[in-house]
């Protein structure tokens, strides 16, 4: 009995349960960037990473996509609707605004 309880769990439970987490999730890839622009008041985490890519918390998109613009990327409130931005890059040569450094402190320049 145990076995088709666990049986019926894989085969109905298993792929809602792995919808429904990746439905909350608000990633974009992004091509190459090495500068950052943070307008407005927008919470930002830089992790350094293998990828180039922007990561908004929750489950809507927002309303204005983030784009790079002269490998420059530019936040706003528009972009962020009030929650935190991840941002992953390989190499950033440039910060104007404030973003938080996953290894060390705010950098404020």
């Amino acid at each position: 009995m145990k076995s088709i309880f666990v049986k019926l769990f894989v085969l109905f439970g298993a792929p809602i349960i792995i919808i429904k987490s990746a439905s909350g999730q608000n990633s974009q890839p992004l091509p190459e960037f090495d500068k950052i622009v943070v307008n407005d008041n927008v919470q930002v985490e830089l992790v350094i990473a293998d990828r180039y890519s922007v990561y908004i918390e929750g489950g809507e998109s927002a309303s204005t996509p983030v784009k790079v613009t002269n490998q420059t990327v530019t936040l706003t409130n528009d972009q962020a609707m009030g929650r935190k931005v991840k941002l992953f890059a390989k190499n950033i040569s440039f910060i104007k605004g404030k973003v938080e450094d996953t290894e060390a402190s705010t950098a404020k320049i």
